[in-house]
């Protein structure tokens, strides 16, 4: 009851309309309290426009000249209120928008009826909402929540039964959070809008925009509609190659006029031969596509227990596909002028029991390389939940060079007709080749490296003894392809390492087959066998001409069908290897040899060439 300092006014009481308010201010906008005495529609206790309530404390409007962007946000417990059909009360939640007893995040959904309990409370949207333990109204005065119809957040009356006499209180409205948003992108007042002026602020506080049937700057054309193909386009273009519209006429339209990015600058899809060297990889999410299956039927798509998980698992499933170049969705991609699909939903997409209907399964795809499979398409056993909703797919080439018809498969040092610069192995004898036979054989007259036999190429020919891809002497080959041997006047000083692949062997009892892993040393995995010198291995590396194993890899050789030869026939100590008590025996394909790398060779002290004794050379090359 005393006016302390920095008060206006203290009448000792809780009301705020007697002319002194609850904060002991004199009434005013600005307070932060409505003042209906004073015609307030509102009061943010500020006095600052476009935040939802203006400085004036009238509630903001699309036409006040304020341009107005805020968020304002409040939560109400059971409230009552008026639905569209004029019926007051407390709401019951039946069966529809949120599950019972759960809070729901409903800013996402425009169709949830939520919204439009917000919008009988003044606001625009829920945000959340609990159903269950709110407060409960007399049977006769329940508005039921399906009886809003909304879509995008917009909410009128539904044609549902206007109350309901059944709920319990588990059933009703507890809280609610709503929001009211306010962005208006122009705010010239009332009588300043226009929907004919170029440029202007249209009705609804919207600025001038493509689709409001005014040619506006940076516009070619405005029809107002949303049909490209009637001489105007949706973005508000003329029609023409590089609009992004694929217009009649056109192969493709990514939206530029840029060559070699998968459509040309003249809207022809990019492809070898088209003298544009093309390095691009393109991508496209279709919806619900129809598409020719390799049955030549058209249709939307099943997926019928294919790669990827549809009905069997739960609808609506997402699979990544890009490692899996089997996937049946590739040939979808493919029947769409890509080239193969990244992800795919299957489940709620379009044409359920339609008829026809192609069955993802009818492609038959290995390395992402699709063509018909051996099923027949069906045609209308699929539900809505098998169905392809949406398929994401990649388009990509990489060409090295195209000259258009000037690639050949025949001119020397050209490009080929597959876009590729020529190479060994094209048949073409180009430069810096002495020949190019276009076949794998190293021994019919010209090698895989395009190169004429001879000794020194690396490769074994007839009548060489060995060939090391150089004419070095000292080494593992003589400069002649001879093997090197004491006596022959060279010092050997190089051991030799080599890695052999399932290599066939003679046997110390005389047989010659493929090595099989019986349950001597090494067992079904990869093996360094150089310090144990009583290991078998050592026997397959001396009949190869070596003189130890250093590694050794079994499983997966061939020779399983044959009559292969024991690793155990060699009986080793000390790297020294002889016949062993063992025979031929069946074995199944992972207990094969794979690999084996040997060690051979020797390291010569000294080399006359001869091999007599009492000269100062041994006859094996040791210093007397």
């Amino acid at each position: 009851g005393v006016i302390d300092s920095n008060e206006d006014c203290e009448d000792g009481n809780r009301i705020n309309s007697d002319g002194c308010s609850n904060n002991c201010r004199a009434p005013g906008c600005g307070d932060g309290i409505v003042q209906g005495a004073l015609n307030e529609e509102c009061d943010d206790g500020n006095n600052i426009d476009a935040d939802g309530c203006q400085a004036d404390c009238s509630n903001p409007r699309c036409g006040d000249g304020i341009n107005d962007d805020y968020v304002l946000g409040e939560e109400f417990s059971s409230p009552r209120v008026t639905e569209p059909s004029g019926i007051r009360g407390r709401v019951c939640h039946d069966g529809s928008g949120c599950t019972l007893g759960e809070s729901c995040d409903v800013s996402a959904l425009g169709s949830a009826p939520a919204h439009g309990i917000c919008e009988s409370l003044g606001y625009d949207l829920a945000v959340s909402v609990t159903w269950g333990g709110g407060l409960v109204e007399p049977a006769s005065q329940t508005p039921r929540a399906q009886n809003w119809e909304c879509e995008d957040f917009d909410c009128v009356g539904a044609a549902g039964p206007i109350i309901i006499n059944n709920c319990s209180d588990d059933t009703f409205l507890d809280t609610i959070a709503c929001e009211t948003r306010g962005g208006e992108e122009c705010d010239p007042g009332d009588g300043g809008f226009s929907a004919t002026d170029v440029d202007g602020c249209r009705p609804g506080c919207r600025a001038a925009y493509c689709g409001d049937n005014v040619v506006d700057t940076g516009e070619d054309c405005d029809d107002g509609n949303d049909v490209n193909e009637d001489g105007c386009s949706n973005n508000c273009r003329t029609p023409g190659c590089g609009d992004g519209i694929r217009q009649p006429g056109e192969q493709c339209d990514d939206g530029n006029n840029i060559d070699g990015d998968g459509c040309q600058a003249d809207c022809v899809r990019s492809v070898c031969g088209d003298g544009i060297t093309d390095d691009y990889v393109r991508s496209a999410e279709f919806l619900s596509p129809r598409v020719f299956n390799p049955a030549a039927r058209q249709g939307n798509v099943c997926g019928d227990g294919a790669t990827c998980p549809n009905s069997g698992s739960g609808s609506n499933t997402t699979c990544d596909v890009t490692g899996d170049g089997s996937a049946p969705e590739h040939g979808i991609c493919q029947a769409l002028g890509y080239d193969r699909a990244t992800t795919v939903i299957w489940g709620g997409g379009d044409g359920d029991d339609s008829s026809p209907m192609p069955h993802a399964y009818n492609w038959h795809c290995e390395d992402y390389e699709c063509r018909a499979g051996s099923q027949t398409s069906t045609t209308d056993n699929c539900s809505a939940s098998e169905m392809l909703h949406t398929i994401r797919c990649d388009r990509f080439a990489v060409e090295e060079c195209d000259f258009g018809t000037d690639n050949s498969d025949e001119e020397a040092d050209g490009c080929r007709s597959n876009c590729v610069f020529a190479y060994c192995g094209d048949g073409v004898t180009d430069s810096g080749e002495e020949c190019d036979d276009g076949d794998t054989d190293n021994l019919n007259g010209c090698s895989n490296n395009c190169l004429l036999p001879g000794c020194g190429d690396g490769i074994v020919q007839d009548g060489e003894e060995c060939d090391d891809g150089n004419n070095v002497d000292g080494d593992s080959c003589r400069p002649d392809c001879t093997e090197p041997a004491c006596g022959d006047g060279v010092i050997q000083a190089t051991d030799r390492i080599e890695t052999l692949n399932s290599p066939q062997v003679p046997a110390p009892n005389g047989e010659t087959g493929h090595i099989c892993d019986d349950g001597g040393t090494c067992q079904g995995d990869t093996c360094n066998v150089e310090n144990n010198g009583g290991a078998p291995e050592h026997g397959i590396c001396q009949a190869l001409g070596f003189d130890l194993a250093l590694s050794v890899s079994w499983e997966g050789g061939p020779g399983a069908s044959s009559d292969p030869i024991k690793a155990y026939d060699w009986s080793c100590t000390d790297y020294v290897c002889g016949a062993g008590s063992g025979g031929a025996i069946f074995c199944s394909e992972d207990e094969m040899l794979t690999s084996i790398t040997c060690r051979g060779g020797f390291v010569e002290e000294c080399d006359d060439g001869n091999n007599i004794n009492g000269d100062g050379c041994s006859f094996d090359c040791l210093t007397e």
